[in-house]
């Protein structure tokens, strides 16, 4: 289940078992975590990095159905992730909301 952080902008963190992915071109990264501005995802051992400064464009697939068309520059690389800031357009708060609501339903007969 994705949690809710607080930070200048909103941010869904993914647990492994939860991950959705973003669609690039060439592959589906699983989604750690995004913002409306930002997003980072898993890479896979057999891909190459990407370097810091290049262009990443794809398709966010969100949990509870919807999707949304991102791009940004990379900021970081490591070993496993790759974060980028997202431009102009990001992905809305509307999405976002949507998403952690999905999780709330999904685990409504749970208790603490």
């Amino acid at each position: 289940m994705p949690i809710l952080e607080q930070r200048k902008h909103a941010r869904l963190k993914y647990a492994r078992p939860s991950r959705t992915g973003l669609f690039l071109d060439t592959a589906t990264l699983p989604l750690v975590d995004c913002s409306q501005v930002g997003i980072r995802v898993q890479l896979p051992k057999e891909l190459p990095p990407p370097e810091v400064g290049s262009m990443l464009t794809g398709i966010v697939w969100f949990r509870h159905g919807d999707t949304a068309p991102v791009a940004g520059k990379v900021v970081r690389v490591t070993d496993e992730e790759v974060a980028a800031t997202l431009d102009d357009v990001g992905i809305p708060i509307q999405s976002l909301l949507a998403e952690a609501q999905f999780f709330l339903r999904a685990r409504r007969g749970l208790r603490w």
